[in-house]
């Protein structure tokens, strides 16, 4: 083995392992929400986390835990939890961002439902049933794999794109539930645009490089022909 390639397989083994201790982390923090408050499914998990959670190492990396809460009664669970573990707690439309002042903690952020998009301020229902992951022995509720796709099309941020790109290509997702979800929740407009910048990113291109410096790899070949797929149902809904 050369020295160059030796050197590319050490770097790779470091970030692999530096990765799954960065998402350990992240899940002892979650489990302990789930634990601490007893909300079980009126607690759901969603973000970067709960798409690591169904596709594995294939995800970004994340740094931080996103849930919804389904009631006040969780949302106030969850907010005493993260004051009794030292965090600052700051409000904005219906979003709580936890901030942990020593920085040893993970930030948190925390939305009422239905979760309000922050950039196009519209109101987003997670209406399938929980998924559900052991961690420790404690049960946590992963938003729905369909439901956490409506709220990647909306929000449509990079990062959101890449979330997509590897969710599509490791769990089957409808193109008639979304667009069945979108009509109900009166946010068909805004999930077209985010289906329309995403085909742009595919036929452009210019996902394969966002996705490359989000995932530090390549797409798979199967990866964008999976989402490529979803995007042609998604544009026969209307979307």
């Amino acid at each position: 083995m050369s020295d160059r390639i030796c050197h590319q397989f050490l770097r790779s083994c470091a970030a692999i392992s530096s990765y799954s201790a960065g998402v350990e982390r992240l899940l002892i923090a979650a489990a302990d929400l789930w634990r601490a408050t007893g909300a079980g499914d009126r607690l759901r998990l969603i973000g970067g986390l709960a798409v690591h959670l169904y596709v594995g190492a294939a995800a970004r990396v994340t740094a931080d835990i996103d849930v919804v809460c389904m009631d006040e009664q969780a949302r106030a669970a969850v907010s005493r939890r993260l004051e009794a573990l030292g965090y600052r707690l700051g409000v904005t439309a219906r979003w709580i961002r936890a901030v942990d002042p020593t920085g040893q903690q993970p930030v948190v952020d925390v939305s009422s439902h239905p979760v309000v998009d922050l950039r196009r301020f519209e109101n987003v229902a997670l209406h399938g049933p929980p998924r559900h992951h052991d961690v420790e022995g404690i049960n946590l509720a992963l938003a729905a794999p369909d439901d956490l796709a409506l709220l990647k099309l909306v929000a449509a941020r990079d990062q959101d794109c890449v979330d997509l790109l590897v969710l599509a290509g490791a769990v089957p997702l409808s193109a008639t539930a979304i667009a069945r979800r979108a009509e109900r929740d009166d946010i068909e407009r805004s999930v077209a645009q985010g289906a329309g910048y995403l085909r742009h990113l595919l036929s452009t291109g210019a996902l394969a490089e966002i996705a490359e410096e989000a995932l530090g790899r390549a797409m798979t070949a199967a990866e964008p022909a999976t989402l490529g797929g979803l995007l042609a149902q998604l544009e026969k809904e209307g979307l």
